[in-house]
């Protein structure tokens, strides 16, 4: 994620870097490597920049970076496996397999599991760096401190054995997160769980950003795909933005989830999928004065989007890894407006809904591969109270397309 929470980078390990997101910046890639070394990690300046590091100890800057040194001359007990930033963007630090680590520029070397004797019953796998320490991660969930960091807890030491691999860890203000390589999110101190990835997604959990403010994360996973959880559903998104009646140039050629926001008009707000020849594909939004929802698209022959309009719009065009993710076994959820969630999958089971509107209610099923397949659960007008239908089964997570007007309130069950 970038420093102001608004883009994602997406590194590879032969130095491809993706900017993804409207506005993201673009600093550099694709280095110049030896023969069998990888890119192991990317680390935003605080700046306009950002540095590679390999797992060779090597360095690679790019925008305002300045290459403090590296480790590439050295001959390591192991490879290269982090490399984390200062909190002033003036330096960073560098983990090794054995819990080496290694300071450059304004980092301040506070000590490693080696410098004290500490062999770890797992390996370690990631870092993070506080203003005043660090922290070490092992597979286990065994959690190190050095310096000032906040020592918060660790899984050995509330005894749970997690049922993947710990990969990542990300501090907060007073706690951290910590992510396995299934998707699973444990948190100590004051960090907020927002969801976890087990069972949305069959490709590992490769790594975890959170936002500054701590209101949401993103996961990414082996396949490149980013999962959106908490506030973080416009983050590293297509965003267009214009003001009354307009037809904009916009290939969505996979499926996708929008978002679409109509500000300071009165009139109607209505949003229309085309093709190349102004051929109407599917009516996305059609809402009166101001709007707020997120809405499905399966149409990959759109390109371009008819808006009508009397104010302010804008249009994020996300994944449908954005969509909101609801685990049903765990209760109920509630919204307002139109959205997609995306569920686990499902066995023989009943969805009902309540809904406090006046307009339609609709809620479609999407389940499958490839084509989607479409189940309508719901198709009322006005207020609904334990409306129930039956669901097909599915081997795999699914969606639930939610149309209803934009203030009305909903809550939904599956049992």
């Amino acid at each position: 994620m970038t420093p102001d929470g608004q883009g994602v980078w997406v590194t590879y390990d032969d130095g491809t870097v993706e900017a993804r997101g409207t506005g993201t910046p673009h600093y550099g890639d694709k280095p110049t490597l030896e023969a069998n070394e990888k890119v192991v990690a990317l680390a935003p300046t605080n700046g306009a920049g950002y540095w590679l590091f390999t797992d060779r100890g090597n360095v690679f800057e790019y925008g305002d970076a300045v290459n403090y040194g590296d480790v590439g001359d050295l001959t390591l007990n192991g490879p290269v496996i982090a490399a984390v930033p200062t909190s002033t963007g003036d330096g960073y630090y560098m983990l090794g397999t054995d819990g080496g680590i290694f300071t450059f520029g304004d980092a301040v070397f506070r000590g490693s599991l080696p410098g004290i004797g500490v062999v770890p019953d797992l390996p370690v796998v990631s870092m993070s760096a506080t203003p005043g320490g660090y922290l070490l991660i092992a597979e286990d969930g065994g959690t190190f401190a050095f310096g000032s960091a906040g020592f918060f807890g660790s899984l050995p030491g509330i005894g749970v054995t997690p049922a993947a691999p710990i990969i990542d860890l990300v501090p907060g203000s007073a706690g951290y997160l910590m992510l396995g390589e299934d998707g699973g999110i444990f948190n100590f101190g004051q960090s907020n769980f927002l969801g976890a990835l087990v069972g949305y997604s069959s490709s590992p959990a490769v790594s975890v950003a959170v936002k500054p403010d701590l209101s949401g994360y993103l996961i990414l996973t082996e396949d490149a795909v980013v999962w959106s959880f908490g506030d973080t559903r416009s983050v590293g998104v297509t965003k267009i933005t214009g003001t009354g009646d307009s037809v904009v140039d916009q290939v969505v050629s996979s499926r996708s989830v929008i978002r679409l926001t109509h500000t300071g008009g009165s009139s109607n707000f209505a949003v229309w999928a085309l093709d190349s020849t102004n051929a109407k594909l599917d009516l996305l939004a059609n809402d009166i004065g101001a709007s707020d929802g997120w809405y499905w698209l399966d149409e990959p022959d759109t390109t371009r989007l008819e808006i009508t309009a009397d104010g302010n719009w804008t249009v994020e065009i996300a994944p449908t890894s954005y969509a909101r993710k609801w685990r049903f076994d765990n209760g109920p959820i509630s919204g307002t407006g139109p959205d997609v969630l995306l569920i686990p999958p499902v066995g023989p089971k009943v969805f009902s809904a309540d809904v406090d509107g006046t307009g339609n209610d609709v809620v479609w099923h999407y389940r499958g591969t490839g084509t989607f397949d479409k189940d309508l659960l719901l198709n009322e007008i006005g207020q609904v109270s334990d409306n129930q239908k039956t669901m097909q089964t599915t081997s795999i997570p699914s969606y639930l397309g939610v149309d209803v007007d934009n203030d009305a309130t909903w809550t939904f069950r599956i049992s």
